[in-house]
C-alpha cells in the first residue's frame, strides 16, 4: 500500500501530544531504566528505545484506553529487549518501521541497480571501521559477537559502529532523496 493510501494511526493525535509534552522525560526515563539494567548507552540508545515504543503504539490497531500507560509498557518491553540483546552480545537497533504521524510525499520508485549504486556510494563515504561492521553484520549476517571476534574488538564497540553507520547512512540517503 502506498504511503498516501495508508490510513493514519488512530493513536497518532494522542501520541503527538505526548511527544510534544513529555519526549525529553521519556528519553530520560529510558536512559535511567537502561542504566539500572546495566545496559550502556553504547549498546542501546535511549532515544531508539522511545522511538521503537512510539512505533509500536502507532502500529497498534485496537483501541487503547490509556495511550500514555500503553506507551510506557511498550518502552518497558523495548528496554527488556535491549537488555537481552546486550547480554548476548548484540546491540539494540531501531526497528526501522516506516510509521509516520503525517502523510509524506509520494516517492518515485527507482530500479534496484540505481538503488544499489546509491547505497554503495553512501557506504564508501563511511569510515573504514563502520564499513567493516556493516559488511559483517548486514551483508554476511553475523551477530555483533561474531563480528567482534573477527575484528578483535568488543561487541559493544561493534554495536556503536553499526549504530553510527546507520545514522550516517540515513542522513546521506535522506539528503540524497531530497535532492532528487
Amino acid at each position: 500500500m502506498a504511503d498516501r493510501d495508508r490510513p493514519r494511526s488512530r493513536h497518532a493525535e494522542a501520541l503527538a501530544g505526548l511527544v510534544e509534552e513529555r519526549y525529553d522525560r521519556m528519553v530520560r526515563y529510558a536512559a535511567k531504566r537502561l542504566r539500572t539494567r546495566d545496559v550502556p548507552q553504547t549498546s542501546a540508545d535511549p532515544e531508539d528505545v522511545v522511538q521503537n515504543a512510539l512505533k509500536a503504539v502507532l502500529a497498534h490497531d485496537e483501541p487503547i484506553g490509556n495511550v500514555r500507560a500503553y506507551l510506557y509498557t511498550c518502552m518497558a518491553r523495548e528496554i527488556d529487549r535491549a537488555a537481552r540483546n546486550h547480554y548476548v552480545g548484540r546491540g539494540y537497533e531501531s526497528l526501522d518501521a516506516d510509521v509516520r504521524l503525517e502523510d509524506g510525499p509520494a516517492v518515485r520508485p527507482v530500479d534496484e541497480a540505481d538503488l544499489r549504486h546509491v547505497i554503495d556510494e553512501a557506504l564508501a563515504g563511511l569510515p573504514l571501521q563502520q564499513r567493516r561492521v556493516m559488511l559483517l553484520t548486514r551483508e554476511l549476517g553475523m551477530t555483533h559477537m561474531e563480528a567482534a571476534q573477527v575484528l578483535g574488538s568488543a561487541p559493544g564497540t561493534v554495536g556503536v559502529h553499526v549504530h553510527r553507520a546507520i545514522r550516517a547512512l540515513r542522513v546521506t540517503l535522506v539528503g540524497l532523496s531530497t535532492a532528487l
